[in-house]
């Protein structure tokens, strides 16, 4: 009979193969995983569908009603015109640092997602009033790129941190992480992003997207249009202060952190900045739905000792003597490379575990591992597959091979600055 360890091991290795092929939904795959976690044993049955009522998935439910309600009240209009303000439909560089910048700031406490729905349409807005000084496409991929390294900088930013932080909590011998925990590295990682869309980035696109884009605003009115119908003007600054609120609640600690963004949805929606039909409907379920299941199975591949019988195999293929920050990098970097096929999310409920274990192994602080880890997660910004916020930057008319030329070089250049950094901002 195969052992309970080794039945784990071949579950999340089947799972993930099926993440990078996608013949099956990532959803589906991890709601298959976490069940036959709890019918091999790993986990009790109640533990493979409680995490769908965790803290974890109850808050980023939450945000996702706030973030859409910020924006339903008129605070695309409210960029667009700060933007325009500052003229920068004028120099196409500035205007890719900014959009950059701006998606990054934002995703630290908003959905990547809405982020990169909103941006879009202002782009092509922006682009169409620039009479040919400004280039739709890699503007638009700034606002992927921004919004996918945006969403480290904060606990709140992304889903694969609140696995981690669902798996921090409930793992003897690691701390959970603060809200600005991850800004350590997260916010050095905005920088450099930033910085390298201003330069290496905008050449290589110069060079790469040859191609016309297409009209994205064919089907859209444009924001500012007398015609739209605006919400009320209250709702803006209300809504904007209730998002400070949140934040503020979120710093503080006053609260369950899901608990202060069900209020704020709850605000959002009894004040009608968004209506509840929209809210349900506006609802990403698919992040939901991975980040509840993938909590289950990362946590039955820990139980059942599978997450040791890895680590103790990689620990004797370096040797007990190598140095822990070596084999943390390969880690890195192999998290890196594949979080670019693979769902973020997925990736980390599967990999944590396993850095933990190893972590522990070589008598290392095992939450520093997983922080590290889970940051090399999310640097899924050299593929259109990798997260949801690159995917909806196809709509500019990029090709799968622009994302390489462009983002790889940025993966890596990021991946080597988190190995490098990690020792000094999580001691180990």
């Amino acid at each position: 009979m195969v052992a309970l360890p080794i039945l784990t091991i071949i579950i999340v290795a089947v799972a993930m193969v099926s993440f990078l092929l996608e013949k099956i939904p990532i959803a589906v795959t991890a709601i298959i995983a976490a069940l036959l976690m709890a019918i091999v044993g790993a986990i009790d049955l109640e533990e493979a569908y409680s995490p769908f009522g965790s803290t974890v998935t109850l808050f980023c439910a939450g945000m996702m009603v706030v973030g859409n309600a910020l924006f339903k009240t008129g605070f695309a209009d409210f960029v667009a015109s700060k933007f325009e303000a500052i003229g920068l439909y004028r120099n196409e560089r500035a205007l890719i640092a900014v959009v950059t910048a701006a998606s990054a700031i934002l995703s630290a406490f908003l959905s990547n997602s809405a982020v990169v729905a909103i941006f879009i349409p202002l782009v092509a807005i922006i682009a169409n009033r620039s009479q040919g000084r400004i280039r739709m496409p890699l503007a638009i991929m700034g606002a992927g790129i921004g919004a996918a390294i945006g969403g480290i900088a904060t606990l709140t930013g992304s889903t694969a941190q609140l696995v981690t932080q669902g798996i921090l909590e409930t793992t003897d011998g690691t701390e959970p992480m603060g809200i600005f925990t991850l800004s350590r590295i997260g916010g050095p990682l905005i920088v450099i992003t930033v910085l390298y869309m201003a330069t290496i980035g905008y050449r290589v696109g110069n060079k790469v997207l040859t191609f016309t884009p297409p009209d994205l605003l064919a089907d859209q009115k444009d924001p500012n249009s007398a015609s739209e119908e605006k919400p009320a003007r209250w709702k803006l600054p209300f809504s904007m202060l209730l998002m400070v609120a949140i934040i503020i609640g979120f710093v503080s600690g006053l609260w369950n952190i899901a608990v202060i963004a069900l209020i704020g949805a709850i605000l959002m929606i009894v004040t009608g900045c968004i209506s509840f039909k929209d809210a349900i409907r506006q609802m990403d379920w698919n992040t939901l739905i991975i980040l509840s299941a993938a909590q289950a199975f990362g946590q039955g591949l820990t139980d059942s000792g599978g997450g040791q019988l890895i680590a103790d195999a990689i620990v004797g293929a370096f040797g007990e003597t190598s140095s822990p920050w070596l084999v943390l990098s390969v880690f890195i970097i192999v998290a890196a490379v594949l979080t670019n096929f693979a769902s973020n999310t997925a990736l980390t409920a599967m990999f944590v575990p396993i850095v933990i274990s190893v972590a522990l192994s070589f008598g290392a602080d095992p939450t520093s591992w997983a922080i590290a880890v889970t940051l090399a997660c999310n640097l899924a910004c050299g593929t259109p597959i990798g997260t949801a916020c690159m995917t909806q930057t196809l709509v500019a008319g990029f090709r799968y091979m622009d994302y390489i030329k462009i983002g790889g070089p940025l993966v890596l250049i990021l991946a080597a600055a988190t190995a490098l950094l990690a020792p000094v901002a999580y001691p180990f």
